[in-house]
C-alpha cells in the first residue's frame, strides 16, 4: 500500500480474485490520474468453488487487466502500473520465456 500511495503513473490497475460463500470471481478496475473513483471496472462471477478455485480467479483477473490495458487509449508517455497479489504472474511478468514460432 505505501508504495501504491506513492505511485504517480497515469494509470494503474488492480486486479484480484477470491472466493466467497462458495462462489468464486475476480475483477480488474482502471484507475486514471490519481482519480478516487474507476474508470473502468471488469467483473467476472466464474461459478461456484466446486468447478473454480481461487487461482483460477486470480489468473483471469489478470487476463481482465491486460484486456483493460489493450483497450484503454494511452499514449507512449503514459506509465502504466499493474498491481496483482497472484505469484504466478508476477513471476511470469519477472521471467518471460520465449515462445517458439
Amino acid at each position: 500500500m505505501e508504495f501504491e500511495c506513492r505511485d504517480k503513473n497515469h494509470l494503474k490497475i488492480f486486479s484480484d480474485g477470491s472466493g466467497f460463500e462458495e462462489k468464486v470471481g475476480t475483477a480488474a478496475v482502471l484507475y486514471v490520474d490519481g482519480q478516487m473513483v474507476p474508470e473502468l471496472t471488469l467483473r467476472v462471477e466464474m461459478g461456484d468453488n466446486t468447478t473454480h478455485t481461487t487461482y483460477d480467479a486470480e489468473l483471469t483477473g489478470g487476463v481482465l487487466a491486460m484486456c483493460i490495458l489493450k483497450t484503454t487509449r494511452t499514449r507512449a508517455s503514459n506509465n502504466i502500473s499493474i498491481y496483482t497479489d497472484c505469484q504466478s504472474i508476477i513471476k511470469a511478468a519477472e521471467y518471460p520465456k520465449s515462445r517458439s514460432g
